[in-house]
């Protein structure tokens, strides 16, 4: 066996050797920085936190009111939908929400009276018990600083052919989150239109 195969071998036993590792070790390693828990008998984490939820509340009273449909026909069409919808919400005074592009968690930093909480939305079907990939972090790139880590539910069932409602928004702290590694080979397009691995083209 080459170098090579022994390094690949063991990648794909090394998520059996680490089994599940707390995400916030995991954040810790990769980054540097810590991941506050959050601790409703400290004033500034409960006031966060209710005001978050009163802004959900408000969004979802008048969502229900204005917009108690969503069309599309996978839950993922109804989550594009839905969240730039919370984004905005979020938006607004005493928050600021960044953007922090590309895939895996997070999805945004929100910032609240000076300090910084991460914050991801993910849309899911109440009738779907799916053992799939829900969620994952790829790396500590987007992070700059020690923060709460948090992740924002939104169930939704269906309401008619390709129609979908929100059934709630259940937003979760992340610090006692226990994740698991999945080792995965990937390429680009770049890679797989490689002219050398090509056998012919029909146009």
């Amino acid at each position: 066996m080459s170098s090579k195969e022994k390094l690949v071998k063991e990648a794909f036993e090394l998520p059996t050797k680490l089994g599940e590792i707390p995400f916030s070790v995991v954040v810790k390693v990769s980054s540097g920085y810590d991941v506050l828990p959050i601790d409703m008998a400290n004033t500034e984490d409960k006031e966060l936190i209710e005001t978050i939820k009163k802004l959900l509340a408000e969004y979802m009273k008048v969502s229900l009111s204005s917009h108690p449909a969503f069309k599309g026909k996978r839950i993922n069409d109804v989550g594009r939908q839905i969240e730039p919808q919370i984004r905005h919400e979020l938006n607004r005074a005493p928050f600021e929400v960044e953007l922090l592009g590309k895939a895996g968690y997070p999805d945004m930093k929100l910032t609240y009276k000076g300090k910084v909480t991460y914050l991801e939305m993910k849309t899911t079907s109440t009738i779907s018990q799916s053992r799939l990939r829900t969620f994952y972090y790829t790396g500590g790139k987007k992070l700059t600083t020690t923060a709460h880590y948090l992740l924002l539910l939104i169930l939704a069932s269906p309401a008619g052919t390709d129609y979908w409602k929100i059934d709630s928004l259940t937003l979760s702290d992340l610090s006692g989150l226990s994740v698991k590694l999945k080792p995965e080979f990937n390429a680009n397009k770049t890679d797989l239109m490689n002219v050398s691995a090509r056998l012919f083209s029909v146009k």
